[in-house]
């Protein structure tokens, strides 16, 4: 646990410092609440981002790999008309086999993995494992393959719903 996880540094360490985060730079008040609801963690924020007309959180369910791709396709079609494809990520808890792979070739030409070292291409979509997008950010932020919510999973998720600025969808 966490508390174990200090006192364990408050024995070893001869000197760190603590330090709570109260302003959250990345994510808007409506995205903060969305993840305390959906992931229930409270952060100790005090002050957002500002708030923007374009913001929400959706849900989408599907009920096998044929009908996650083609709903993704629709949610990737749905978000170019409001953003640009740089714009946008697709993350998924899976290291093989996300749904980004299943998608008819028209989009998956539209997408690139994310590179670290290489400057991102403007006229293309990141996708990535949410653990690899640890540390970035998107305007738009699509979750894919969420198929069980366990403790591990709420962990990985928060991350992933972590990373938006305007939009989430699942």
């Amino acid at each position: 646990s966490d508390l174990h996880t200090l006192d364990e540094l408050d024995r070893r360490a001869i000197q760190y410092s603590r330090h709570i985060v109260r302003q959250n730079c990345r994510n808007t008040r409506r995205i903060v609440g969305w993840i305390e609801t959906f992931v229930d963690v409270k952060p100790a924020y005090k002050r957002f981002r500002i708030d923007s007309e374009l913001e929400s959180f959706k849900v989408k369910y599907w009920k096998n790999k044929s009908d996650q791709g083609k709903l993704l396709e629709e949610v990737i079609g749905e978000t170019y008309t409001k953003f640009a494809k740089s714009e946008v990520a697709i993350l998924s808890p899976l290291r093989s086999g996300a749904c980004h792979s299943n998608i008819g070739l028209t989009f998956r030409k539209q997408l690139a993995p994310v590179d670290s070292e290489q400057k991102q291409d403007q006229s293309k979509t990141r996708y990535s494992t949410i653990q690899g997008f640890k540390g970035l950010e998107a305007q738009v932020i699509i979750l894919t393959d969420i198929q069980t919510i366990d403790d591990e999973a709420l962990a990985i998720l928060y991350v992933g719903l972590s990373r938006a600025k305007i939009r989430i969808i699942v």
